[in-house]
């Protein structure tokens, strides 16, 4: 893939929330590094927000990681946000069961 990563994190201290910053076209194509990243999330314990201010489209794959980090996170007690949707991203989400994460 060409061009900066649209898959970025934010680290606050340990077990302080992170966020999960997305840009522009979150596809298969970066699905192996979002994977990466939603891992490293879980594993961390915290609190996480993801950020799509940014964000011009998710597609399938995408939607399916950030599904299971969400579901991981709330299995666990912690808290998970997806903020910054616009309607079109919203309809997406809404259709894969995240509607409620979304803001």
């Amino acid at each position: 893939m060409a061009g900066s990563s649209p898959v970025r994190v934010e680290h606050a201290r340990p077990h302080e929330p992170s966020r999960l910053v997305l840009t522009g076209r979150v596809t298969v194509e970066c699905a192996a590094e979002l994977h990466a990243v939603a891992l490293e999330l879980s594993d961390r314990g915290c609190d996480v927000g993801v950020s799509c201010d940014g964000a011009e489209y998710l597609d399938a794959a995408a939607i399916q990681v950030i599904l299971c980090l969400g579901r991981d996170l709330v299995g666990r007690g912690k808290r998970f946000q997806i903020q910054g949707v616009s309607d079109a991203l919203g309809r997406s989400l809404h259709l894969a069961g995240l509607g409620d994460r979304a803001t």
